[in-house]
């Protein structure tokens, strides 16, 4: 007994259009995989300049309280200064992980502290060792979480 004439030309198109679906499988699967993988190396980039931002404005404003310090606590620029970092801050605060985010409370905690700390009469040296304590614990957690080795 032979094969009917219709069932080569079955077996073959099942075979084919099975080929096909394993294709566009396998394609799915390697196109979600780049864009995760893309996804993952633009977030870990915003994550590195918005650390970064916050870290800069942090030492812009610190240096500026150095340079001011005779004057006192009351200084124009210090309002200015500190909206910009409150900003930075907002933006660690939005897309940090949670120990990056712990860490930046405590450093903006540090430099909002200083104008009261001054005012107490507070030593500058202790003012600068709080602050800038926080400061290297901050860059610490943001530096493991981007997977960046001190220098």
């Amino acid at each position: 007994m032979h094969a009917p004439w219709w069932g080569t030309a079955l077996i073959a198109g099942s075979f084919a259009l099975g080929g096909v679906l394993v294709a566009q499988i396998t394609t799915i699967a390697v196109e979600r995989t780049r864009a995760r993988r893309e996804d993952s190396t633009r977030w870990q980039a915003d994550r590195r300049q918005v650390y970064a931002s916050f870290a800069t404005a942090a030492i812009f404003i610190f240096s500026l309280v150095q340079k001011r310090w005779s004057d006192g606590p009351d200084w124009p620029e210090w309002e200015e200064r500190l909206r910009d970092f409150e900003l930075k801050h907002q933006e660690v605060l939005l897309i940090g992980s949670e120990p990056v985010r712990d860490t930046s409370e405590d450093f903006y905690d540090a430099i909002e502290a200083v104008p009261a700390a001054m005012a107490a009469g507070d030593l500058q040296d202790e003012i600068v060792a709080r602050v800038n304590s926080a400061g290297d614990v901050f860059i610490e957690a943001a530096r493991r979480e981007l997977r960046v080795e001190a220098r």
